[in-house]
């Protein structure tokens, strides 16, 4: 059965690979839940997304842009028939932001950045995160990967760089960036903003009550919505539905009801 999402846009979309691209198609991938804390269950997939994809999304979005987060470990494991092609179509966006944080999710960071390019070859695509910012070098040599943002704290490295996206396109004035011009060569504005402390830029104030009733972007499901679910119908469901109402990790969510 074809799937078909509704077209979705944002200036920035930020998307999280599971630790394996290709879990669904393997048999060899166990599936205990493991801990890094009592109370922090994950799988293998590594399917939490680090913290500076929601820092990065409330700083830009205070200054007008329209950021997006698809968390794909745990679509993929909610929805485990969903068309990944299908979904990744449905998205525009003039950037594309992979996070490699952790080591673990490099297979799935790169097989997810050369799907997106291969899909929308228009668009650059840029790693981030702890792993990222130590193998920038190496990372930035793949065809399909056209960025990469170094540092702990890239809230104004990002900001920037959107600035240019709107603007001029004068990539070579964004700090911490390493990037390919429009002939593939590689320049290297150097890692130079090195900031004496790090800000998580989360109001933690407006951290809302959990709720039972979430979808896989942790927002609310409507009632045709969860009926759709149960009923193995996740065709329905928008990939990046603009609903407001987010009440709580969705991974956690989504762990309860998939194991």
């Amino acid at each position: 059965m074809t799937q078909v999402f509704p077209t979705t846009s944002a200036d920035f979309v930020l998307v999280h690979a599971p630790a394996f691209f290709d879990f669904r198609d393997r048999g060899d991938i166990y599936f205990p839940y493991l801990s890094t804390s009592g109370d922090v269950p994950i799988t293998p997939l590594y399917e939490y997304f680090p913290v500076g994809f929601k820092t990065l999304q409330r700083f830009l979005t205070e200054r007008g842009y329209d950021v997006k987060i698809i968390n794909l470990s745990t679509v993929l494991l909610r929805f485990p028939n969903l068309d990944i092609k299908a979904l990744i179509r449905a998205i525009r966006a003039p950037l594309f932001g992979i996070d490699l944080h952790w080591m673990v999710h490099v297979q799935g960071s790169l097989k997810l950045a050369e799907l997106i390019k291969n899909i929308h070859p228009e668009a650059p695509v840029i790693f981030g995160g702890i792993s990222s910012t130590y193998f920038a070098e190496q990372l930035i040599r793949f065809p399909f990967v056209d960025m990469v943002m170094r540092g702990y704290d890239t809230l104004e490295p990002m900001a920037g760089l959107l600035r240019a996206m709107k603007g001029d396109h004068r990539f070579q004035d964004v700090q911490n960036l390493i990037w390919k011009d429009e002939s593939g060569e590689i320049v290297d504005n150097r890692h130079s903003y090195l900031p004496d402390t790090y800000s998580c830029g989360i109001d933690w104030s407006s951290i809302p009550h959990e709720s039972t009733t979430l979808d896989w972007m942790g927002r609310e499901l409507a009632a045709e919505d969860i009926e759709a679910l149960w009923n193995g119908e996740p065709r329905r469901l928008s990939p990046l539905d603009d609903r407001s109402g987010a009440r709580a990790t969705p991974t956690r969510q989504a762990n309860r009801r998939t194991f």
